[in-house]
């Protein structure tokens, strides 16, 4: 009787531990931009920036090295949930490569194709799925747009 008065009177401060000990924030946007162009680098740290202060960048300039960080991301139970990746890279691999081989280890991917290559030319090199494409030169509303839609994707059934 004693316990069942007292469950009553605190029942707003009762709460299951699980609720009590998880942040419901939704955890920062985890992002690998794979470009060989530096350059671009500063553009898309302002981007993602802009929409999301905490974001976690990682920066790669080869499809191997990119490859790499996917897999150690995946295998530690830490996806990426955006891959921003140029088509023609430093060293052999490209990013249909990278598509081709670890695409499923992020959560989104997009390309960023220079005008020499058709939307349906590249989608000819992927064995699977459909990425995000877009077209230089970049629109940084457009960029911010793509982006935040796949936040919010995130924010509803992603990995928040």
């Amino acid at each position: 009787m004693e316990l069942t008065n007292f469950a009553k009177k605190n029942a707003d401060s009762i709460k299951p531990y699980s609720l009590q000990h998880q942040s419901l924030e939704p955890l920062p946007l985890k992002v690998l931009v794979v470009e060989d162009d530096k350059a671009q680098w500063l553009m898309w740290s302002h981007i993602l920036h802009s929409l999301d202060r905490e974001v976690k960048i990682d920066w790669e300039t080869t499809q191997e090295l990119a490859q790499a960080l996917l897999i150690q991301a995946y295998h530690n139970d830490d996806p990426y949930d955006l891959v921003v990746s140029d088509i023609y890279l430093e060293g052999q691999g490209t990013g249909p490569d990278l598509w081709n081989k670890v695409g499923e280890a992020a959560e989104h991917f997009i390309f960023v194709t220079g005008t020499s290559l058709t939307e349906s030319e590249l989608k000819d090199q992927l064995n699977y799925g459909e990425p995000q494409f877009l077209k230089k030169p970049i629109s940084i509303s457009t960029c911010r747009k793509l982006i935040q839609d796949i936040c919010e994707l995130k924010k509803v059934g992603g990995k928040s």
